[in-house]
């Protein structure tokens, strides 16, 4: 996962999913990019992972500031946040094909297609995130489609697409306003 470790992006329920990913696929290694400010919820999260038997198996990285090479050595981009508004890890995970886990918060349904280009879980249940992850890594066909059908997607969202509608809005109401001839 990638994010800013805070209580809303909800870094110990992806930890409390390790475990259960690790009971069905036992070589699977997890990594959370991100930092904090503050300390306390990675000793936290670090005494999570212990308890959980995960802590030889989740890597905190910390700030990694080429985040598209994190990107690059994921085979899932897992999303567990408890509330969102339009975060840009879905884009980002997307453009870099990669099918995504994520909980059904905020803006989400904007951004990804569910069963397309994410598997969608109700949020606070690590056990949802689980079975989500469980489910594409034991299908790497559906895995490998449903990233690319992310890549695709997200170029609705890119930097070029979106010059092109505010110029396309702008012109609009010039006309609207009769200030274009």
């Amino acid at each position: 996962m990638v994010g800013r470790i805070s209580e809303q992006k909800a870094q110990d329920d992806f930890i409390k999913a390790a475990n259960l990913i690790k009971k069905a696929i036992p070589n699977t290694i997890f990594l959370i990019v991100g930092q904090t400010e503050d300390e306390s919820l990675i000793t936290g999260l670090t005494e999570l992972a212990a308890a959980h038997g995960v802590d030889k198996d989740v890597i905190f990285t910390g700030h990694i500031p080429d985040v598209h090479r994190v990107y690059s050595v994921l085979d899932i981009l897992v999303v567990p946040s408890r509330w969102e508004g339009l975060a840009l890890v879905w884009v980002e995970g997307m453009a870099s094909g990669k099918p995504i886990v994520a909980t059904n918060v905020g803006a989400i349904l904007e951004v990804v297609v569910q069963n397309e280009t994410a598997l969608l879980v109700p949020p606070s249940m690590p056990s949802s995130i689980a079975s989500g992850v469980i489910r594409l890594l034991k299908n790497p066909e559906e895995a490998r489609t449903m990233g690319e059908k992310g890549r695709e997607r997200a170029e609705m969202f890119s930097w070029d697409r979106s010059a092109m509608q505010l110029d396309n809005l702008y012109k609009k109401l010039m006309e609207e306003s009769r200030i274009c001839p």
